[in-house]
């Protein structure tokens, strides 16, 4: 008989040795849970970046197109005004009758520096003073210029 005295309290310890690490897994799942779920987050957010900082930029320059066919058609429409709207006129004109503004170079607006748009601009002037008026003005126009 002692020895079933003795065995019983084997049987007792390894059941109280089962039951800490039953608890110990169900503590581990919610770790695990937590992990998971941080790791998700920082991915989705990392992907929202990417996106915003990475992709978004590099398709803009569809966009950049539309705004230099804008500016194109502005020069070609002030040129025209300037001109008189008369073709013939512009084809017999002498080169000393145009005021031109050369290699103006500048960067499209969100292209965070990676393009550039270099042009020179030609306005036909009606007179000398008209000329010299531009001339007088050189900075300030080629300012408008790079603005627009």
């Amino acid at each position: 008989m002692p020895e079933a005295t003795e065995q019983a309290p084997s049987a007792e310890v390894s059941e109280e040795a089962a039951a800490p690490a039953a608890k110990g897994s169900g503590g581990n799942k919610i770790v695990k849970i937590a992990i998971f779920s941080v790791i998700v987050l920082v991915a989705i957010a990392a992907a929202y970046f990417v996106t915003l900082y990475v992709v978004k930029p590099m398709l803009a320059p569809a966009a950049e197109t539309s705004a230099t066919e804008v500016v194109e058609e502005t020069v070609v429409a002030k040129e025209a005004e300037s001109s008189g709207g008369h073709g013939d006129a512009a084809a017999d004109a002498s080169e000393s009758d145009f005021f031109t503004i050369e290699s103006i170079v500048v960067n499209p607006a969100g292209t965070a520096g990676t393009r550039f748009l270099s042009c020179s601009v030609s306005f036909q002037m009606a007179d000398d003073k008209a000329y010299a008026t531009f001339e007088g003005a050189t900075v300030q126009i080629k300012d408008l210029l790079i603005t627009i």
